[in-house]
């Protein structure tokens, strides 16, 4: 259902939108990618990270104040040191991170700087009707949004 009201509403009110770089011809943000690639960068780093983590070795402490200890043996944790491969999988993963979130920065400036003054100005150019459609547009996907949600329940 949204689809057919989504096309209706760019073949009546898309052209509105053809001056804005950032505006789609739905008033959504045109742009995108650097949220894209910032959210699989945060993942791809921390799963970097996670891979470069040393493994801890659990022995059992048996030195010569065991024998006044008969059967408590108490655990001693023993770190091993990164090996080569973990330590540029650490540099790697951490370089990810900070440029993920560098371009999640990037996106954020973008939305408020280029995006939201665009989007204000499209919007009070729009003609009354084009308003309500875009309100039953925006109804529209929420409540389907809501129906698929409770169908998985």
């Amino acid at each position: 259902m949204t689809s057919l009201l989504t096309q209706r509403f760019i073949s009546q009110y898309g052209n509105l939108a053809n001056r804005y770089n950032y505006v789609s011809p739905t008033g959504k943000m045109s742009k995108q990618l650097y949220l894209f690639l910032a959210i699989i960068g945060i993942v791809v780093g921390i799963i970097l990270i996670a891979s470069s983590r040393t493994r801890t070795k659990s022995t059992k402490n048996t030195d010569e104040y065991a024998d006044e200890y008969d059967d408590e043996l108490v655990p001693v944790q023993k770190t091993k040191s990164r090996s080569l491969l973990q330590k540029i999988l650490l540099v790697i993963g951490i370089l990810v991170l900070l440029s993920s979130f560098s371009g999640a920065g990037y996106y954020g400036f973008i939305y408020f700087t280029k995006y939201l003054p665009q989007y204000n100005e499209w919007y009070s150019r729009l003609p009354n009707t084009a308003i309500q459609d875009l309100s039953i547009l925006k109804n529209v996907s929420t409540l389907e949004s809501l129906n698929r949600k409770n169908l998985r329940k």
